[in-house]
């Protein structure tokens, strides 16, 4: 089998529903040139059995690796990029399928035309418990801001999901394992620190179920203090790459969620990051949140 141009890379976990949409618009490309690596984390055999019965119409391009044990998300992403032999890397969660039969070839076509970028699209988004769709799309000013200053991604992920992305194999790197809320955001930060511009088509390329009963943002719904570890985590990585301008308003961010999420554990926070430098009224918002959200928040709006 020729080294194929496009590796579609597909974690999977249990639910078969929305994957079969995927399979079957996959079925329908106009472009042809691409392999699929399905990884799956499932302890049942429903989506081993799925994929089979994909095989035949997907002739030579499926490859199906069963991870035993589960590797968990985004390890079970980075296994299935790892196996691509493909000159760009397509991820698609299990829950999302291609909206056109033309648009793996609109996603080519837009790499084509902007080497060493990364390329996303915007996303159609389905509510199954509403059975409603919306566009979710990324204006000019939106793009310009991400390209300009990567960080503000944790303020407000513009690009979306890693579904309606694509880039170069040479631009692949590990999702960090460390992360799952925020892990995204922070891949497309670095990927961008490294690989300045974005390539952006305004046709929603992709559909994704939003809110469906196993996706993994009903867990953050009501708010997750693990989404502040992570905004930590992520400010502790970023290091000497953010400008004044966007420090500040990632500071503000992790302020706002230091008080949302009443973290007064001032000790664990100088264990966890002793090597971080955060500005004094991090830690004093911690201290006084500990007391009091509300003089936590004062403080907040006069720093």
């Amino acid at each position: 089998m020729k080294q194929p141009l496009v590796s579609i890379c597909i974690p999977a976990y249990e639910q078969t529903e929305y994957l079969q949409k995927l399979l079957e618009s996959l079925l329908v490309q106009t472009f042809t040139d691409f392999e699929v690596i399905v990884t799956d984390d499932s302890q049942s055999d429903a989506v081993a059995v799925l994929v089979e019965k994909y095989r035949p119409a997907l002739d030579n391009k499926l490859q199906y690796i069963r991870n035993s044990p589960g590797l968990g998300s985004p390890q079970n992403w980075n296994k299935a990029i790892g196996l691509a032999q493909g000159q760009w890397i397509k991820l698609m969660h299990h829950d999302d399928w291609f909206t056109y039969p033309d648009s793996l070839q609109e996603f080519v076509t837009l790499t084509q035309q902007n080497p060493g970028k990364l390329s996303c699209s915007a996303i159609l988004k389905y509510y199954p418990q509403q059975d409603t769709y919306q566009v979710n799309y990324m204006n000019a000013e939106q793009k310009q801001l991400v390209e300009q200053m990567p960080a503000l991604l944790m303020l407000n992920c513009y690009i979306g999901l890693p579904s309606c992305t694509i880039y170069e194999k040479q631009m692949a790197q590990d999702f960090d394992p460390k992360l799952v809320w925020m892990v995204d955001i922070e891949f497309y930060m670095r990927t961008l620190y490294q690989h300045p511009g974005l390539a952006y088509s305004n046709r929603p390329l992709i559909t994704s179920a939003s809110y469906a009963s196993h996706n993994i943002t009903n867990e953050y719904i009501q708010g997750n203090p693990k989404e502040l570890d992570e905004l930590f985590h992520i400010y502790t990585k970023l290091g000497t790459r953010l400008v004044p301008e966007s420090r500040k308003k990632v500071l503000k961010r992790i302020g706002y969620k230091i008080i949302q999420y009443r973290f007064g554990d001032i000790k664990l926070f100088k264990q966890t990051y002793p090597q971080t430098h955060f500005p004094w009224w991090i830690p004093t918002i911690i201290r006084v949140n500990r007391y009091s959200w509300l003089l936590a928040k004062i403080l907040l709006k006069i720093v």
